[in-house]
């Protein structure tokens, strides 16, 4: 061996070891060498799309294909071709590449007149294990754009691919999306994707980057998130149909067939027409609707009386049925600003969500405000409606029923390992063993007046005790008392009166849970003064039983009256806890009670008194118009028994001894006026009599006309007298001393 060929050895060694290394390392991170794509594991093959760019290469078109109706098509085209690097497709046209544009990036040129061309290129990424997106692509590329806000994870990274594989492999959220700054390598994770925005306005999230040129945000969006497809709504937009969809489908040419073909897509797709009218009606779907075109100009094509459907949120209901609740897990595709309620308690039982694509409502089965119905033994039931506004209902809104079922059919479990017996176990005295089965006890819940007696009306301010008895009396059980709530007949209001330890929550509306024990006697008492809502005048009980064995202890309240002095007290309110002794659980069952009662106003605002209220505060009518004077006064029976007058104006009061005496002296009064005018009456009579006589004595004795000294009356003219002649005709009158003449 020479010199020259001794030196030429290590130098060729030197350049196979250097190239040698640089294939290890594109292997290490699963990239392509320059003529092919063929990736190692853990590294997986997929696409990536940008919409609205095309390849520009004629010297690396490797076949141009026509007829392609599927973009998915085009995509497995290349992807069984392992010299093909890249794809450019239009509606009917596909073209294989064997370059792409992180080879050649000045040939990635934008193209959207007269259509707009989807360029895909193919890549190798991790985490693509068991994803959807296997046979079309995982994500699509908007150069240029970004995703403002709903950042969920910010990391630094050496590649775009590194970006991306973040995104598929992350496990604390689902991420839809990434933000890709080119220049510095800042990787923004997000669960929203532009789909997910609400449409108005969509411009203000998704919008081009603010960084320099040399610093490039761009947006990709993933393609591999598995997301509700059942319960979609869909707007109509009219007059236009997309230049470029992602499948055509020749044999489907009606609109429901074409909505189902659209939603059970290998891909996400958003949109579907069924093309021109006057070419006839084919089904075309896409994964591109308005909200993900806005980087497009003109993206479709005016056409009357065609009409494209653009998807809306879709929800998919997923019910938990627990040991104790039910819970409703919703999932839209859209963020949510609403409520979910139960139908039945629009406003006891809600959850108010704010931007959120996942919620849920829990219902108890024993919570008095969810009203969970169960239909028979081991069946629960409920609605709930899905609310997108806050304070009404729209057309947008969904009702929906939720069931859970039980399966409480007896079960047999055979043990399959063998157990070995002594003798003695086996010869057991049989008679020495009994079995008892206590059922649950049946407890009434009844509102009672002061003398125990059952009442169904009553008025605001009466004394009254909610009362709770077990109606066997030999029953081992015993109870406690939580939760009990007021709620109007409207179900508009509602009030704590008892809280979940048993305590009374205002000792000056509700007391505490006492007990009554005698001798084949056991109830719990809860006084209280009835009240009423404003809205109604059904006032509804419902409260939480819990049935317990013998020696349940109370509950210790602590309680602040009206004057504001701490009270302390046991109640018996509070729910016994769970005992585990020997291996055994023993758990306790609520039971819930409701009952219902009218309260009517103190007020009576008719001016009368109902019958059987004598004993009652009652108030007339304060209005003066109606012929009330300030004088006027009603009976008024406090309380304690103490009856007296009030003033309706005023509101004075006059005490009932008082007014027997005003009422005595005033008769009395009223008997001396009385007497008084008897009297003048009589010497009245007297008088008159006695004038009387003397003038008939005066006109026995007198024969001759009176003296001129007379007071005449005269009915004819002044100044004459009346004829001599005619005493007969003329009527002469004149009276003296008192006395009358004719």
């Amino acid at each position: 061996m020479g010199p020259i060929e001794f030196l030429l050895i290590p130098l060729i060694f030197i350049i196979s070891a250097s190239g040698q290394t640089e294939i290890d390392s594109s292997i290490d991170q699963g990239l392509p060498s320059s003529s092919s794509v063929d990736c190692l594991p853990p590294y997986m093959s997929t696409f990536e799309l940008v919409t609205g760019y095309v390849f520009s290469s004629a010297d690396d078109t490797m076949e141009t294909i026509s007829g392609v109706l599927q973009l998915t098509e085009c995509l497995s085209k290349c992807g069984e071709n392992v010299t093909c690097r890249s794809v450019n497709f239009e509606t009917g046209l596909c073209v294989l590449l064997r370059s792409d544009a992180s080879i050649k990036p000045e040939s990635l040129q934008p193209s959207q007149f007269p259509v707009f061309t989807i360029y895909a290129q193919k890549s190798c990424l991790k985490g693509l294990e068991n994803k959807s997106c296997l046979s079309s692509w995982s994500f699509e590329k908007v150069i240029g754009y970004e995703l403002r806000k709903y950042e969920k994870r910010r990391l630094n990274v050496t590649s775009k691919n590194e970006c991306l594989e973040a995104c598929l492999l992350e496990s604390s959220f689902k991420c839809r999306s990434v933000n890709y700054d080119n220049g510095t390598g800042e990787c923004s994770l997000s669960d929203i994707d532009r789909h997910a925005i609400p449409t108005k306005p969509p411009r203000r999230d998704f919008a081009p980057s603010i960084s320099s040129p040399s610093q490039t945000i761009d947006y990709y969006e993933s393609n591999c998130i598995e997301e509700p497809k059942t319960m979609c709504s869909f707007q109509e937009v009219k007059g236009k149909v997309l230049k470029t969809v992602d499948s055509i489908h020749p044999n489907i040419n009606t609109t429901e067939e074409c909505e189902k073909a659209c939603l059970n897509a290998i891909y996400r797709c958003f949109s579907y027409d069924l093309g021109e009218p006057k070419n006839g009606r084919v089904c075309r779907t896409s994964h591109l609707e308005s909200v993900s075109l806005t980087h497009i100009e003109e993206p479709h094509s005016e056409v009357p009386d065609a009409i494209t459907y653009e998807r809306g949120p879709c929800y998919k209901l997923k019910i938990d049925c627990r040991a104790k609740e039910m819970i409703a897990s919703i999932q839209t595709t859209k963020l949510f600003n609403g409520k979910v309620y139960a139908k039945a308690k629009p406003t006891a039982c809600v959850n108010d969500v704010t931007n959120q694509l996942d919620f849920d409502l829990a219902m108890p089965y024993h919570d008095i405000l969810c009203d969970v119905k169960q239909k028979e033994a081991g069946t629960f039931a409920n609605d709930i409606v899905i609310q997108h506004h806050d304070m009404v209902v729209t057309t947008k809104d969904m009702g929906l029923s939720v069931n859970c079922n039980y399966d409480l059919s007896n079960k047999s479990v055979t043990n399959q390992s063998p157990i070995s017996i002594e003798a003695d176990e086996l010869e057991r005295d049989e008679a020495n063993v009994h079995s008892q089965v206590v059922g649950s006890p049946n407890i009434t819940m009844r509102v009672v007046d002061k003398d125990g007696n059952d009442i169904t009306s009553a008025q605001v301010g009466d004394s009254l005790t909610m009362r709770f008895s077990i109606d066997d009396p030999s029953s081992p059980y015993k109870m406690f008392i939580r939760e009990l709530v007021a709620v109007d007949g409207m179900d508009v209001s509602d009030i704590l009166l008892i809280d979940g330890a048993g305590c009374p929550v205002d000792i000056n509306i509700m007391g505490f849970v006492s007990k009554v024990e005698a001798e084949g006697t056991y109830y719990l008492d809860v006084p209280f003064d009835a009240f009423k809502f404003p809205t109604s005048d059904i006032v509804q009980f419902r409260a939480l039983v819990t049935p317990c064995l013998t020696g349940c202890a109370p509950v210790p309240c602590v309680t602040q009256t009206a004057d504001g002095k701490v009270q302390e007290r046991d109640s018996y309110g509070r729910r016994r806890r769970r005992r585990r002794s020997a291996g055994k659980t023993e758990e306790e069952k609520d039971l819930l009670m409701t009952q219902s009662i009218k309260i009517t106003d103190v007020f009576e605002l008719d001016g009368k008194q109902r019958p059987g209220d004598k004993n009652r505060n009652s108030l007339g009518k304060l209005d003066e118009s109606d012929g009330s004077s300030p004088n006027d006064y009603f009976l008024y029976t406090s309380k304690d028994g103490t009856e007296s007058v009030r003033n309706i104006f005023t509101g004075s009061c006059i005490n009932m001894a008082g007014f027997t005496i005003a009422c005595g002296l005033f008769l009395v009064a009223q008997l001396i006026m009385l007497v008084v005018w008897a009297c003048c009456w009589q010497r009245k009579i007297n008088s008159t009599y006695n004038s009387s006589n003397f003038c008939d004595k005066r006109r026995s004795s007198s024969s001759t006309l009176p003296s001129p000294s007379y007071i005449y009356s005269y009915g004819g003219p002044s100044g004459t007298l009346p004829n001599k002649t005619s005493d007969s005709a003329s009527s002469l009158r004149y009276s003296t001393m008192g006395c009358r003449y004719e």
